[in-house]
């Protein structure tokens, strides 16, 4: 591995050699013995090059040692750390990484796992209310059961009916919520007979409404609340 200063001994090296050739060619040995000063820069210059060359290859060998060691190191140091701020028993043993790709492929797992984890622990400690049955686009009865999730404890469940095409949103029985947080109530879809054969509904789980709701009441919009499931489409058999 080679810098700058490596390259102006190197030119100093190729300067000196020229000079000797110069001072070789133009002196004969007649001159050398009358001028024995001359003879003296040449080896000196000869031996000056010789040293120069020698030089800039040890230095150049020993720097490129180094570097290497050094980033050794360093990606020792970055995984050890890494490895300290984790758990762990989450990743199998891969030892001391090799190389720079091996650390970031090691990062990248760890970045991963962890990602993972705390999308799990979001959903757990997230507040939810979903629809489990029936479910998108099913056919439904007149009088049909509803059930699903809620992950609050003591929560009440309304179940909102919305028929496409009219503004109109029918507030259906409270539904029963069990310890586990499973829910169910029947409601009305449609009137009764065949009138409303074919038709789509919206159908909406709610909890925890701005304002207090009863069955059978009749709003012109989705109440507002805290917790909303997401909007279930049917069609009434």
């Amino acid at each position: 591995m080679w810098d700058s200063d490596n390259y102006l001994f190197m030119a100093l090296a190729v300067i000196f050699a020229a000079v000797a050739v110069i001072i070789n060619s133009n002196c004969g040995s007649e001159n050398q013995k009358r001028h024995p000063s001359v003879k003296y820069i040449y080896h000196a210059l000869i031996v000056s090059n010789a040293l120069i060359v020698i030089y800039c290859s040890v230095v150049s060998s020993r720097k490129e040692s180094f570097l290497k060691h050094r980033n050794q190191e360093l990606w020792e140091n970055i995984y050890s750390v890494i490895m300290q701020q984790h758990d762990i028993q989450k990743i199998p043993a891969q030892g001391t990484p090799k190389s720079k790709g091996d650390a970031i492929v090691n990062i990248n797992r760890i970045d991963l796992i962890d990602r993972h984890n705390n999308q799990q622990k979001m959903l757990q400690k997230k507040e939810s209310l979903t629809i489990s049955n029936p479910v998108m686009g099913g056919y439904v009865d007149r009088m049909q059961l509803f059930d699903g999730n809620i992950n609050i404890a003591d929560a009440k469940v309304y179940l909102i009916v919305h028929p496409i095409g009219i503004s109109a949103y029918w507030v259906q029985p409270k539904a029963i919520v069990d310890n586990s947080g499973e829910w169910q109530t029947h409601a009305y879809i449609g009137r009764p007979g065949n009138i409303d054969k074919g038709k789509s509904f919206e159908i909406m789980a709610i909890s925890l409404p701005k304002d207090n709701l009863t069955e059978g009441q009749i709003l012109y919009n989705w109440p507002e609340a805290k917790l909303k499931s997401a909007i279930l489409d049917v069609v009434r058999k």
